[in-house]
């Protein structure tokens, strides 16, 4: 079975662009922690039993082959906005582009 992650720039985001699927969603990797909405959704997540961690592109990027049996949902890096989520949706990209994660699948924040 294919598990589903999200990469969320910033705190909130994984609401703005996938509230209808969080569910179903193994886990949520934000890459942003600097204000009260990191504890809020922290503690939103915990309560419908989502796993979260704080990481760095750089970081993921030392980690080979951890998403390879994952559906990954990221920002859309041609229609976002703000350089964080262009950054984290190229990076999603290159992950699937590469063949090292199952399929990626975008979402818009820009509203």
């Amino acid at each position: 079975m294919t598990r589903s992650i999200i990469f969320s720039p910033h705190c909130d985001d994984e609401l703005i662009g996938c509230s209808e699927i969080l569910g179903s969603i193994s886990g949520i990797y934000y890459f942003d922690y600097n204000d009260d909405r990191a504890r809020e959704s922290i503690d939103f997540c915990r309560d419908i039993g989502i796993g979260t961690q704080f990481v760095s592109i750089k970081e993921l990027m030392n980690c080979k082959n951890i998403f390879n049996e994952y559906i990954i949902y990221a920002p859309d890096p041609f229609t976002e906005t703000h350089p964080l989520h262009r950054a984290v949706g190229s990076y999603a990209y290159l992950l699937r582009y590469t063949g090292q994660c199952a399929k990626v699948i975008f979402y818009s924040t820009n509203m």
